[in-house]
């Protein structure tokens, strides 16, 4: 809660420090000039290269406030706590509902050789 509140605190003032250089009539790279350089960086990085985007950018992040991100099972978690965490990991991660891959070999490589079994094993740790 602590934190939140202070990420609430340091986005309004971001945004009331953006507020007044857009009223003084400053452009987005004057009021960029005034800022510590992590900060600039930071906008830099994540595409950041106006009011509105900065804009649109706080409001991003003031929306993960709070959330959290996959957390794994606790030590002692049910096998199917941990089934569903890893069911979880690997969707976000792009596995194919029926956990099936299609893809080509790699030229050389006799299809007989990779059977389903072994793609079973090498995908999956079940």
């Amino acid at each position: 809660m602590e934190q939140e509140a202070a990420t609430e605190a340091t986005t309004e003032a971001i945004e009331a420090t953006a507020e007044e250089a857009q009223e003084q009539g400053l452009s987005f790279e004057q009021y960029l000039d005034s800022q510590p350089d992590d900060y600039k960086e930071l906008l830099s990085k994540n595409g950041v290269d106006s009011f509105e985007k900065q804009s649109k950018w706080v409001g991003g992040l003031n929306s993960l406030i709070g959330k959290k991100g996959i957390i794994p099972p606790s030590e002692g978690a049910s096998e199917d706590d941990i089934a569903k965490f890893k069911d979880e990991v690997f969707k976000h991660l792009g596995r194919p509902e029926a956990g099936e891959y299609e893809f080509d070999l790699p030229e050389g490589i006799a299809e007989e050789y990779v059977s389903q079994d072994f793609l079973d094993e090498l995908f999956n740790d079940d």
